[in-house]
């Protein structure tokens, strides 16, 4: 879920961790 992803990157606190988080944020 997307909202699995969202949360991934909030505890990493890095969104390039995650490519499909980038999507999100382009």
């Amino acid at each position: 879920d997307e909202h699995d992803v969202v949360w991934f990157w909030l505890e990493k606190d890095k969104p390039f961790e995650c490519p499909v988080c980038s999507q999100y944020f382009q």
